[in-house]
């Protein structure tokens, strides 16, 4: 008796990816991680590095590996930026995505066979992003406290016969001090009395003229 030839199977159809649960697993990844966005929301910092890295040159037909090291490039960027909030985390993830973007502006520039003009408009991209990139800096560093210092005098003593200065007080270049807009003043100069030590003996201020 013959054997039956057990009948060929049909293959099944792929089934389709769901989306909403890979969004929602990536989601979850990145909650409380705000050491990369400044934020503890995992929707908030996926959306922020999802940004930085669909923002960013991979060249053409990446592998896989190159895709990733990349994207876990940026990540370890914006970490090493320390984002303290919302503010700070979308400044870095600017400035990582302007960084990207100037570099490939050089890379065009570079390629082979590259015209005068197309290297031109290159370079003068990437000195515009460069320059973003430096006011994206001003603009982190004033929001933590690192711009201009202005140093405020809560209370000034006179001795008689003094005479208070009512007016900034600001530093030239080179290191010399200015009081008002005298240059070279001395405590003396402003009617002030010199310095006294706690043996009460004077202590005169010498001038900044005579300082080598």
């Amino acid at each position: 008796m013959a054997r039956k030839k057990p009948e060929a199977t049909q293959p099944s159809d792929p089934q389709p990816m769901d989306e909403a649960a890979s969004v929602k697993r990536h989601v979850l990844n990145w909650k409380d991680r705000p050491d990369v966005s400044g934020l503890s929301s995992g929707a908030a910092t996926f959306n922020l590095l999802n940004q930085v890295t669909m923002g960013m040159y991979y060249g053409t037909n990446p592998a896989k590996e190159i895709l990733e090291w990349k994207q876990y490039a940026a990540v370890a960027t914006m970490r090493a930026m320390a984002p303290q909030d919302a503010i700070e985390g979308q400044l870095i993830a600017q400035m990582v995505a302007t960084h990207e973007a100037a570099m490939d502006c050089y890379r065009r520039a570079a390629i082979e066979g590259q015209t005068f003009e197309g290297r031109q408009t290159a370079l003068n991209l990437a000195n515009k992003l460069l320059r973003t990139y430096a006011v994206l800096t001003d603009t982190l560093n004033k929001h933590r406290g690192k711009g201009q210092q202005t140093v405020r005098v809560e209370h000034v003593t006179v001795e008689a016969g003094g005479q208070a200065i009512v007016g900034n007080v600001t530093t030239g270049g080179g290191g010399e001090g200015r009081i008002g807009h005298q240059p070279h003043a001395t405590l003396a100069d402003a009617g002030l009395p010199p310095l006294r030590r706690e043996d009460a003996e004077r202590v005169g201020v010498p001038s900044a003229s005579s300082q080598t």
